[in-house]
């Protein structure tokens, strides 16, 4: 949050930037604390999240893996993960304005709401991504490699497909075309 922040208020002025450097004292900041070598920030031992949280992401999970039906979805288990570490990785990265409680003798970073938001944003588009990528894969595997040809026009002509959906699958098609080449 302290990075966009910066960027945010350095936009459009004059005589303000952040440099590189900055993001990487920034960086190394974050780093020391969690190396314990930070006098004035002690180490975060993890995360305390509310069940009522926990709750919610897994809720938002379930939405999207029911709202796409995934072609093959007996690995997807795992993607629950993502959403956790989105979340978590959006509070470590703003530790220096997130709360902090001790409990049991370690210190828990407490994602709050704008961790929790990105979370399911970014947890979004990841699904997304791969869903088109599962599914462009499963159109392709099922074509004949005498139709790659036309799965690939299909693909790049048609206007309701995505740009990055229609390079996805070009990848594919490609693929299937080449095979067909080499026999």
């Amino acid at each position: 949050m302290l990075i966009v922040q910066a960027i945010k208020d350095g936009m459009f002025a004059t005589g303000q930037k952040m440099s590189f450097m900055d993001i990487k004292w920034f960086y190394n900041k974050i780093a020391e604390v969690q190396k314990n070598h930070n006098d004035k920030f002690p180490k975060i031992d993890g995360y305390l999240v509310d069940d009522k949280v926990k709750n919610e992401l897994f809720r938002a999970w379930i939405e999207i893996m029911e709202k796409n039906q995934y072609p093959e979805d007996q690995y997807l288990t795992r993607e629950f993960y993502s959403i956790m570490k989105y979340m978590c990785n959006s509070a470590i990265l703003n530790m220096f304005n997130r709360e902090i409680v001790k409990q049991n003798q370690q210190r828990l970073i407490v994602p709050n709401r704008h961790d929790i938001g990105l979370a399911k944003s970014l947890f979004n588009n990841e699904m997304k991504a791969k869903y088109n990528i599962l599914t462009l894969s499963q159109m392709a595997s099922n074509i004949k490699r005498e139709n790659a040809i036309k799965f690939y026009e299909y693909v790049r002509d048609n206007d309701e497909i995505s740009y990055e959906y229609k390079q996805i699958g070009k990848i594919f098609a490609e693929q299937k075309i080449e095979k067909k080449i080499r026999e």
